[in-house]
């Protein structure tokens, strides 16, 4: 996932115990995710191949090129961009976040855990800070810092996402 415009993020999901399995085979030592989601500060040349590799697969998945329907092509390009996030995950560094970053990170994964429970719901605000126990303000403001948008525009797009999908 990418953004576009001014704010500059992207997001790649895989899973803790993969990455770490991907990790130590090649690197060739123990690969840790530390427990808390932190940022890392990567090498500019490390972040454009990354990026290079991410634009890849979404052209491709947008064209609808047929390239993507062969699982060995998309094996291939999932192997590369795993490869290219662990080498910028190990000679990348560290950037400690505050108290405040973590728990607003924290909302804002237990906001997409409660999305993800509830497909078929749409879901108001008032109705996620109760099972969240937040409040409205900390809410927009958790997901203002980590989605770059307010809640109600993330829960629309994320509807149109998945309706897209199906």
């Amino acid at each position: 996932m990418r953004t576009d415009g001014p704010c500059r993020w992207g997001v790649i999901w895989l899973p803790t115990g993969e990455l770490v399995r991907y990790g130590g085979a090649l690197t060739g030592t123990a690969f840790a995710v530390p427990a808390g989601a932190l940022w890392w500060r990567l090498r500019p040349a490390m972040m454009r191949h990354l990026r290079h590799l991410h634009s890849a697969a979404i052209r491709l998945v947008e064209s609808g090129s047929r390239a993507m329907i062969d699982a060995a092509a998309a094996h291939g390009l999932e192997q590369q961009m795993i490869h290219a996030l662990v080498e910028c995950l190990s000679k990348g560094s560290v950037i400690e976040v505050d108290r405040a970053t973590r728990e607003h990170q924290d909302v804002g994964v237990r906001f997409e855990a409660l999305l993800q429970a509830q497909p078929e719901r749409s879901l108001r605000v008032a109705e996620i800070c109760g099972p969240l126990g937040v409040s409205a303000p900390t809410l927009r403001i958790s997901c203002e810092e980590q989605l770059g948008m307010g809640p109600s525009e993330y829960i629309r797009r994320r509807r149109m996402h998945l309706v897209h999908r199906a």
